[in-house]
């Protein structure tokens, strides 16, 4: 089962874990510590900066590539009860008859690629990461809910 892990608990409450594809999450993750080395490792070159400007700028692409690892790394967990969004700093979790139904959002007419967004009945969305890997479960899942308008 691509995408999807089992655990042994997790077969007896049905619940299916699903993380962003391995490829894309990886190519994400190579850029960004391309980048981030890149800049930190820059030498301080003359200029109108001070150091601290540019202390500030290095440590500010550091939290972006931290940023960026942990948005890669959240996994959705669907289950009969509901549905669960987990990453590093954060978790959030919606019970079945907490949701009004989902939508399906892009990020623009050239790929960017689509992604779910779950609209709960009150409180704020949840939206489902980028090129997450997903299976017949999780699209019949899905479409349990009405399908909203964006």
């Amino acid at each position: 089962m691509t995408g999807v892990q089992s655990r042994g608990e997790s077969q007896i409450l049905n619940e299916h874990i699903y993380h962003v594809e391995y490829r894309t999450r990886r190519s994400i993750r190579v850029g960004l510590i391309f980048v981030a080395g890149l800049i930190c490792a820059m030498p301080s070159l003359p200029s109108r900066n001070s150091p601290i400007d540019l202390l500030f700028g290095k440590t500010l692409m550091v939290l972006l590539a931290i940023w960026g690892w942990e948005r890669t790394g959240r996994s959705v967990t669907l289950s009969d009860t509901g549905i669960e969004l987990a990453g590093w700093f954060s978790k959030r979790s919606l019970r079945r008859e907490e949701i009004r139904g989902y939508r399906i959002e892009s990020l623009g007419r050239a790929g960017g690629g689509n992604f779910y967004v779950i609209v709960p009945l009150k409180g704020r969305r949840m939206t489902l990461p980028l090129h997450l890997e997903m299976d017949d479960y999780s699209h019949s899942w899905m479409h349990e809910f009405p399908k909203l308008k964006s």
